[in-house]
């Protein structure tokens, strides 16, 4: 099992990165200079707070019932049929996401973070080429700032990747830092394309740059465990294995590659035990990934939203499994 392999591989940048961009999900309230003539009045306005504070509580239900009467004094309003759509990705409601997308962006051509969002959706359900063509869409519409640039070039790179075009992930990894120096996730897939590439020297150091700018990240902390004990560096990744086992014991990868660590090192005993648990928690992996595909064909079905939130508290990945269970008493309810 390489790095690669491992069942943690560092899937949660399209989270993290378009949050930089929710103050234009949430942030609508005034407006947020969408330059539409469908202005909210006071009434509006009053509801529209409502919207965003039932968004900020996870609480999607109420929030799609509350996006709804408010289209219904602001019909053609994109901001309003923007949130909407990041509340039907949360809910697993893709293709119904997909359209509402896609209509915020004939109401308003260009809305920022709509594009990208469409991309980050696609890439998650394992439509590369289709990603990709979001992500170019959203740097067509030529007023993004730098910052924003770099964060879409990331992407980029990430489907090029998966794409195995590795000479355009790197160029287009390099093209977000050097504006973004300090962006850790970006460096650890910058460190995964190095070792697809076979170079583990260079990404063990992209991998250490990764973890020393968030040290406590712990899928940081294993990438550098796993390469150091790939390039022999046998003391630093036991190290590091061990630390990420102990605070994620869900966490398979650390287990597999701190077992055959100690067994390199010739404590077989220890090493067994490890190995043993890989067993448990990849089976575990697999059925959250049959959950989560299952979730995608009936998002509705509260049945299959307990089944993964009950996978989760198994694994001990208590807060995925508490938005889970959140979700299962809402879409319950």
């Amino acid at each position: 099992m390489s790095v690669r392999q491992t069942p943690h591989r560092i899937v949660s940048g399209f989270h993290s990165i378009a949050l930089f961009f929710s103050t234009v999900a949430v942030g609508f309230v005034g407006g947020c200079g969408t330059g539409t003539s469908d202005e909210p009045d006071a009434a509006a306005r009053e509801l529209m707070w409502e919207v965003q504070d039932a968004f900020e509580q996870a609480d999607y239900l109420r929030t799609l019932a509350l996006v709804d009467s408010a289209l219904g004094f602001l019909p053609d309003y994109a901001p309003l049929h923007f949130v909407q759509a990041r509340v039907l990705t949360k809910l697993y409601r893709f293709d119904e996401a997909e359209a509402t997308y896609e209509r915020t962006l004939a109401l308003q051509p260009g809305y920022p973070a709509a594009s990208f969002n469409l991309g980050n959706n696609a890439f998650f359900l394992g439509r590369h080429r289709q990603a990709l063509r979001h992500y170019e869409r959203e740097l067509s519409r030529g007023t993004l700032d730098d910052e924003a640039r770099s964060l879409v070039d990331a992407q980029i790179g990430r489907v090029f990747a998966r794409l195995v075009v590795a000479d355009s992930a790197r160029k287009a990894f390099e093209a977000s830092l050097s504006v973004r120096e300090a962006d850790a996730q970006t460096w650890a897939w910058l460190a995964q394309l190095s070792e697809d590439e076979g170079e583990l020297n260079q990404a063990l150091s992209e991998a250490r740059r990764a973890f020393g700018i968030e040290p406590e990240n712990i899928e940081y902390q294993y990438l550098v465990g796993a390469l150091a004990f790939k390039t022999g560096a046998l003391e630093e990744a036991e190290g590091h294995l061990r630390a990420v086992a102990l605070a994620a014991p869900w966490h398979a990868g650390a287990h597999y590659n701190l077992g055959r660590c100690l067994l390199t090192i010739g404590r077989e005993a220890e090493a067994q035990a490890y190995l043993v648990a890989t067993d448990r928690l990849q089976e575990l992996d697999r059925a959250i990934i049959l959950a989560k595909y299952e979730l995608r064909m009936d998002p509705r079905d509260v049945i299959r939203w307990r089944n993964l939130a009950s996978l989760y508290e198994r694994s001990g990945r208590r807060k995925d499994a508490a938005e889970a269970w959140a979700i299962a008493m809402q879409v319950g309810q």
